[in-house]
């Protein structure tokens, strides 16, 4: 027993100090322990996507992070599953005579590496098999991927962006991604 009791103090004082910690953070986030709130979907998921709101050119992007959520959803846009992590974004593309939507997806280096090779597709929902929009996988690793679509409904037409790795590249990779509405 008397080799153990040092183990045993040392598990106390985590203890205490994981609970001394937590109150701390959370007395700064100015709620109590209990009443802070559980994630249950990370975003950029068909459950919680990143929304963008009109013209936008957001830097920083990452799938390094991610899982792979939507393999099934590229099939419908590529003619193959893709298997790497992915992001999720949704929009809403406004009614108009032709409302254009054009998405690039550019890998950016990390530490002088940018082995990234994403793929980009839209869909008009993120079920197991929704209505594929556009897609692309055009270029390899480095290189960026480029989708346009045209709003032709005549009414806001809701959808997401799925920026996804190639294939097997589970690691993700970084990049920015440039989200262009023009109306003629």
């Amino acid at each position: 027993m008397a080799q153990h009791s040092g183990s045993n103090k040392w598990v106390f004082g985590f203890i205490a100090t994981h609970a001394v910690v937590g109150s701390l953070l959370a007395a700064c986030n100015g709620t109590s322990p209990a009443t802070n709130p559980v994630v249950t979907a990370a975003a950029g998921t068909c459950e919680d996507p990143i929304k963008i709101d009109g013209s936008s050119t957001l830097d920083a992007q990452s799938t390094s992070k991610a899982s792979d959520t939507v393999s099934g959803e590229s099939s419908s846009c590529l003619g193959y599953k893709t298997h790497g992590a992915d992001q999720v974004y949704a929009l809403t593309l406004p009614s108009g005579d032709k409302t254009k939507l054009q998405i690039a997806v550019t890998p950016t280096a990390v530490s002088g590496h940018s082995g990234f090779d994403p793929v980009v597709y839209v869909t008009a929902g993120c079920s197991a098999q929704p209505e594929c929009l556009t897609g692309a996988d055009n270029y390899g690793a480095g290189s960026a991927e480029t989708v346009e679509y045209v709003n032709t409904t005549g009414k806001d037409q809701p959808m997401f962006v799925v920026v996804d790795g190639y294939d097997f590249q589970v690691s993700g990779g970084d990049y920015k991604l440039d989200v262009t509405l023009t109306s003629p």
